[in-house]
């Protein structure tokens, strides 16, 4: 389910990269801003009668009955129900277990320093909590140099081919990034987040270093041209596979509720951050450096972050938020090398 948001995140870039053609309406701003308007108003009127989740009314609330209320509204009234409630619940009771936790609703303001920089101080005091938002944030660094790509990927091209050419180049790589997560809709249960996250990491570094190598060859065979689109058709569908789908929702399966959206939040901001920077430096270094300037931009920090998760990323399919939570436990927590783990 995580899984489809970043398809319809990809569709969207694809359509508004379409439509943004110069040969339909890239010459229109306000058919261009009209497009995206009718679609997120709709997305408003469909979110407004949401319930709150399950999880966050049990573990955050304690309300049990507003808990069951919002699993048969999204689910419907069936026996799993109280299941899944029971799953919930020791995923409460492993924190609950955990001596250092403390409840996020109930720290208070010190020194006029906000409750979310306490939140953020108790997640980096907390090694499991810690090495959650490491992982995350080193899983969404993998996938940074798409914004640059996807954001340049027309003015890049345009030094190797026309502007038509181009713009239909980079068109045909969005329609394949979305294909390519079609497909990843079949495979994401089929494949460990790890093996995934990993192999696909290092297909998507290879598919820039590809990139780079049919560049620089261009000046000794013409046609090695080419190179650069069937690179980035597979920096694409790399990405859409699995890889950037797995990246925006990982962090939440190593993360308990009470925390969840407090780290999420923090590897966000981090990823929002290295995107901002990235996308304002890619360019001018490409003009004043070249292609090689990907290698320190995009390809090193990849690797690194790939060797990274090689290490210390935990298989989380087909397991329970609280089992992953307690291996993180026992492998990062250090608290005299005693764990106060509640298992159930």
């Amino acid at each position: 389910t995580s899984f489809l948001s970043e398809v319809a995140f990809i569709l969207s870039i694809a359509l508004g990269i379409g439509f943004g053609m110069d040969a339909l309406f890239g010459k229109n701003l306000p058919v261009l801003t009209a497009i995206s308007i009718l679609p997120a108003i709709l997305a408003i009127l469909i979110v407004l009668p949401l319930h709150e989740t399950p999880k966050f009314l049990l573990i955050n609330r304690n309300d049990r009955s507003a808990a069951i209320a919002s699993l048969e509204y999204y689910r419907g009234v069936t026996a799993e129900n109280e299941d899944t409630l029971k799953e919930i619940e020791m995923e409460k009771a492993l924190e609950a277990g955990d001596e250092h936790t403390v409840s996020f609703e109930s720290l208070k303001l010190e020194k006029n320093i906000p409750k979310i920089w306490q939140g953020v101080k108790e997640v980096l005091s907390m090694p499991y909590l810690r090495m959650a938002f490491f992982l995350g944030a080193a899983t969404l660094q993998i996938v940074v140099g798409m914004k640059c790509v996807v954001y340049f990927s027309t003015d890049l091209l345009e030094d190797s081919f026309s502007p038509q050419i181009s713009q239909i180049a980079t068109f045909v790589f969005m329609i394949s990034e979305f294909s390519a997560s079609l497909f990843g809709l079949l495979v994401i249960e089929r494949f460990g987040r790890r093996t995934l996250v990993v192999g696909l990491g290092i297909a998507n570094v290879m598919s820039l270093c590809l990139y780079i190598a049919s560049h620089l060859l261009i000046t000794v065979w013409n046609p090695f041209r080419w190179g650069q689109i069937v690179a980035l058709v597979l920096f694409g569908m790399t990405y859409g596979v699995a890889l950037g789908p797995i990246a925006y929702f990982i962090t939440s399966e190593l993360v308990p509720q009470r925390h969840r959206s407090i780290v999420q939040s923090m590897v966000l901001g981090f990823n929002t951050l290295m995107n901002f920077m990235l996308s304002f430096i890619t360019l001018p270094c490409y003009k004043y450096i070249g292609v090689l300037s990907f290698i320190p931009l995009l390809v090193i920090p990849a690797i690194l972050c790939i060797i990274f998760l090689h290490n210390f990323l935990p298989e989380t399919r087909g397991r329970e938020v609280h089992e992953v939570v307690e291996e993180l436990m026992e492998r990062h927590n250090n608290y005299g090398g005693k764990n106060k783990v509640r298992r159930i």
